[in-house]
């Protein structure tokens, strides 16, 4: 048999044997709202992209995972209509009233913050909303600040909204602002992408401090003991290791 046959058959073979892993393994949707560096960065570039790809390879021949980067009001839409899917890199306080309990969750990913962000030139110490009196906070359209909410009514606080991170990051540099809220596995990305390490400032105490976790539908029940145990594991896994330092995420304690 010649070379050039022989390759064509043994790619048919592969083919037709993933064509089979694939067709045996069950179909998991994973939503990922978060649109902006470092989770989706361009195409199919990102953390969310390289988290999935490591989840295909871990649960190759049980579940294939497509993710789904969608809009957090389509997000709404679909859980509102009982869609069955993962939601990744959330934590219950925003999926809703009830979300800890109506939803089920994988342990941490990873801790993170919302860092209170200024210009080096102009710090910002946070201690506290009411130590933020007589600012402007630049803010992304839509977050929401809850302890801050009362002083934006009593205009203690002038809230200034823009569409993505990098352009209240922006901004600051320019005086047209005096803080941004952001969360700190997207604003050390930022910071190295854009050079900016030495011209932005992280008030030592943080908005607040959260942790990231997958979000379960209850008609995926049956992944969840197996999917938390994967979870648990990821501090040794090399790999996601190493997603961690790509995207310059760094676990913080409280």
């Amino acid at each position: 048999m010649s070379k050039i046959p022989l390759m064509i058959v043994i790619y048919t073979c592969f083919a037709i044997s993933t064509a089979q892993v694939r067709a045996d393994s069950r179909v998991i949707t994973l939503w990922n709202y978060y649109l902006s560096p470092p989770f989706q960065i361009s195409g199919d570039e990102g953390l969310a992209f390289d988290f999935v790809n490591l989840l295909n390879d871990e649960f190759r021949g049980r579940f294939v995972f497509r993710l789904d980067s969608l809009p957090r009001a389509r997000l709404n839409k679909y859980l509102a209509e009982q869609k069955q899917g993962l939601v990744l890199f959330v934590n219950w306080r925003w999926m809703g009233d009830g979300a800890e309990a109506n939803y089920l969750w994988t342990p941490p990913l990873w801790q993170d913050r919302n860092e209170v962000i200024s210009s080096i030139e102009n710090k910002v110490v946070f201690d506290g909303p009411e130590s933020l009196k007589g600012l402007t906070l630049v803010a992304v359209r839509g977050r929401k600040y809850k302890s801050l909410e009362p002083l934006f009514a009593r205009s203690e606080i002038t809230r200034f909204n823009v569409n993505r991170e990098e352009q209240a990051l922006a901004l600051l540099l320019k005086s047209r602002g005096d803080l941004t809220i952001q969360p700190r596995s997207v604003v050390m990305f930022l910071l190295n992408e854009l050079n900016l390490q030495n011209k932005i400032y992280l008030s030592p105490t943080p908005f607040f401090s959260f942790t990231r976790h997958i979000m379960l539908t209850p008609g995926l029940i049956e992944l969840h003991p197996e999917l938390s145990e994967f979870v648990l594991q990821l501090d040794t896994n090399v790999r996601w290791q190493n997603i961690l330092q790509k995207y310059d995420l760094v676990e913080e304690t409280e």
